[in-house]
C-alpha cells in the first residue's frame, strides 16, 4: 500500500514501502513479448499439427502470447518486475494462478513433467542471485512456511511475528525436502543467471536521453 495513492487519514499512513517494490499477480489473456520465462516455464507441447505441418513447442527463452493463461501472464510479470530492477515481489495468493504459487508433494508425485517451477520453488534462488525479497500473502497452503525468512501472522486486525512457530510447524509436517526433477532441493532452486535472467528489451539511459533529445516516439 506504501508506494500506491491513498485517502489521507485511512490507516495506511502507517505502511512504508520502498519505492521499488512491485505488486505481481496473474493476468489472463495479457500480452506478453518476447520475455523469458524459462525460470518458471520449460518443456511446453508443441500445438497440434495443421495441414500436415507440426510446429515446434514454444521457445520459453523467448516467449510470446497474444493470450497468456494465469501462470504465463504471472511469470511474465516477474521477469518484467525483474527488468524494471524492483527491489521486493508483493504478491497475494488470492489474486494469484494456484499452479505458479506452488505444488505438493501429491502433484509432484502424480505429474512428474510438469512445465511450471513455482514460485515457491524460486523466491531464495531470487533473494539470493538478485537482491529481490518477496512478501508473500497466503492463507491456504502451508508450504510456504518451508521458506520464509519472517513469518507475521494477522489474526482480528493485529499482526504478531510468528516466524518461531512458523518453522516449528515445517518441520513437524515437512517430510523431507526431496529433490525436484533432478535440479537441486525443492524451494531451494538456485536462479541460474545466464539462463533465466531477463532479457534486456528497454533502451538503456544513454539511449533514452538520445531519443528524448531527438523526440522520437516508439511505436
Amino acid at each position: 500500500a506504501g508506494v500506491y495513492n491513498k485517502i489521507p487519514g485511512d490507516g495506511r499512513e502507517f505502511c512504508v514501502t520502498v519505492s521499488q517494490a512491485l505488486s505481481v499477480r496473474a493476468e489472463d489473456g495479457r500480452y506478453v513479448n518476447n520475455c523469458n520465462v524459462s525460470g518458471f516455464i520449460s518443456n511446453l507441447p508443441a500445438p497440434p499439427p495443421t495441414n500436415g505441418h507440426a510446429p515446434r513447442p514454444p521457445d520459453t527463452k523467448h516467449f510470446s502470447s497474444g493470450e497468456a493463461s494465469g501462470s504465463t501472464s504471472q511469470a511474465a510479470n516477474v521477469v518484467e518486475a525483474l527488468e524494471m530492477k524492483t527491489s521486493a515481489f508483493l504478491v497475494d495468493e488470492d489474486v494469484s494462478a494456484a499452479n505458479f504459487m506452488a505444488r505438493d508433494g501429491r502433484m509432484r508425485a502424480l505429474v512428474m513433467d510438469e512445465s511450471i517451477t513455482p514460485l515457491l520453488y524460486r523466491v531464495n534462488g531470487l533473494y539470493q542471485t538478485h537482491g529481490v525479497s518477496s512478501v508473500i500473502v497466503v492463507g491456504g497452503v502451508g508450504d510456504w512456511l518451508d521458506v520464509p525468512h519472517n513469518v507475521i501472522l494477522m489474526e482480528k486486525y493485529s499482526c504478531f511475528d510468528a516466524t518461531a512457530k512458523a518453522r516449528s510447524v515445517s518441520k513437524q509436517f515437512s517430510h523431507g525436502h526431496v529433490q525436484y526433477a533432478g535440479r537441486g532441493v525443492v524451494h531451494r532452486l538456485e536462479w541460474d543467471e545466464d539462463e533465466h535472467t531477463p532479457i534486456p528489451r528497454r533502451p538503456t539511459e544513454a539511449t533514452a536521453k538520445d531519443l528524448d533529445s531527438n523526440n522520437t516516439v516508439l511505436g
